[in-house]
């Protein structure tokens, strides 16, 4: 259970990767295992490709996705190198050009505790990088740099733009999150906007963060709504914003460990009018996403625990909420899974339960409205589960007007 519970708070870290344009690229999902430092891409046909990240054995990645430039040939991400003598770690930022199997930009960001690439800019010469530098009062922090700094890098260039830090003047110092140490979660970054929440360093994190907004035409930034916590997504068609919320009257479940409770998916539309789509009950919702095209919400919850029983195996289920408000159930699986949305229908990476007996097989099958087939599989080489969706390339628009999804009271 305790296991589930780890790879669940890396699931929704994973699923708080910020959306962003790209260029009509095949669409393709990298996969990454933790344990063997592998990189392998697989389309929609199965066909796929392994890659070398270059990483020396003291180098580790420092995030759980790794943004895909918007033409489909780099990754981005930033690596920590271990000093045996005890210096400081360094921190850089990784631009790996795919097919040559070489780094194209390398850029040192100095000593950092974590570190988070929030994507790239729409023609691909920026890259958003988040580095939290270490603890308050810890004597080894530089008092002349911010803790924290939100931070957007020209990748041909290597010159840094630094666009917010925990100094800024905009941002509340009320918050706990912005007084101690925190690792900017980006949530969107678009043409000349960058969306980012105060998520605290370390921990399971804050469901509603502060969240805040900066603009390249005006260099403002500037606090905004609903943005903070994790599980969101942005349809750019249309405006709308899904997310989830808890409402403590209503009924929620009960988690066995760290992890945010939820209990309401909601959709933001581009007025900013909130309305609820779906009530989930008892289920903790942890992810939601829009699928084909934006027709409709997918979302992915855990079973509700039972604190007397705390090693019960927890399900997860997946359901679909189309604009009419229609749910429908799309399985309850027993161990490990992951969704991302993909054209005309969803990819979903599962884990068989085999009880902690042997190791379990994986599967990455893709489901649409005409077809249900797995495009990837492999047994983990371990009694865990090492593999994950790092990314995957955009999802696909609807060509028609999308109406409103339906309200719930």
């Amino acid at each position: 259970m305790f296991r589930k519970l780890l790879l669940l708070i890396t699931l929704v870290l994973v699923s708080a990767a910020p959306a962003f344009a790209q260029d009509a690229a095949p669409w393709t999902a990298y996969l990454y295992n933790t344990a063997t430092r592998e990189l392998v891409s697989v389309a929609l046909d199965g066909a796929q490709a392994a890659y070398d990240l270059g990483l020396a054995p003291d180098v580790y990645p420092m995030q759980s996705d790794f943004p895909v430039s918007p033409d489909g040939q780099k990754i981005a991400y930033c690596v920590t190198t271990y000093d045996p003598n005890g210096a400081p770690p360094a921190t850089a930022l990784i631009v790996r050009d795919l097919a040559a199997a070489v780094d194209a930009a390398r850029v040192e960001l100095g000593s950092a505790i974590g570190c988070d690439v929030g994507g790239f800019s729409t023609d691909g010469a920026q890259v958003a990088v988040g580095i939290v530098r270490g603890y308050p009062g810890d004597p080894a922090l530089d008092p002349n740099l911010p803790i924290w700094s939100v931070m957007l890098i020209d990748t041909a260039a290597g010159t840094i733009q630094e666009v917010a830090n925990s100094l800024s003047p905009v941002i509340d110092t009320s918050t706990d999150e912005a007084r101690f140490s925190i690792l900017p979660m980006f949530q969107y970054f678009g043409d000349g906007e960058l969306i980012f929440a105060l998520q605290p360093f370390g921990s399971e994190g804050n469901p509603g963060a502060p969240a805040y907004r900066w603009t390249a035409e005006s260099g403002a930034l500037e606090p905004v709504a609903n943005w903070g916590g994790f599980g969101i997504d942005y349809l750019e068609a249309t405006g709308e914003l899904a997310w989830l919320d808890l409402d403590p009257a209503r009924i929620s479940g009960t988690p066995i460990g760290p992890m945010p409770i939820y209990n309401l998916v909601k959709i933001t539309d581009a007025n900013g009018v909130e309305s609820i789509v779906y009530e989930s009950g008892e289920w903790l919702p942890y992810d939601v996403k829009f699928i084909d095209g934006g027709r409709r919400l997918l979302v992915t919850m855990l079973e509700s625990g039972d604190p007397d029983n705390p090693a019960m195996s927890m399900g997860t289920r997946v359901v679909t909420i189309d604009r009419a408000g229609i749910v429908s159930e799309l399985g309850t699986y027993g161990s490990f899974v992951q969704t991302a949305a993909a054209p005309g229908g969803y990819v979903v990476l599962w884990g068989e339960d085999t009880g902690g007996a042997t190791p379990p097989p994986l599967h990455l099958e893709y489901h649409s409205a005409t077809e249900n087939r797995e495009i990837w599989s492999i047994l983990s080489d371990n009694m865990g589960i090492s593999w994950y969706i790092a990314n995957t390339s955009s999802m696909d628009a609807a060509g028609e007007t999308l109406p409103p999804f339906a309200a719930l009271p």
